[in-house]
């Protein structure tokens, strides 16, 4: 998973009471729907972005 914004830490996630701390930079080996909210996170902060610079570009961000 590529860091966001020098990111560097281990990547945490929680699904149904089961926790995963997973290491950047690392190959790992994990459960399918740790991988699908992985993607889904991912997908999100794209989005967000996206939406952030469509609002830089036309004026409307807030600082």
């Amino acid at each position: 998973m590529a860091p966001l914004d020098g990111e560097k830490g281990d990547i945490f996630v929680a699904l149904n009471g089961h926790n995963y701390r997973i290491k950047r930079g690392e190959e790992v080996t994990i459960p399918k729907p740790i991988f699908e909210v992985l993607k889904n996170s991912t997908e999100m902060d794209q989005l967000a972005m996206r939406r952030q610079q469509e609002l830089i570009a036309k004026g409307k961000a807030f600082n």
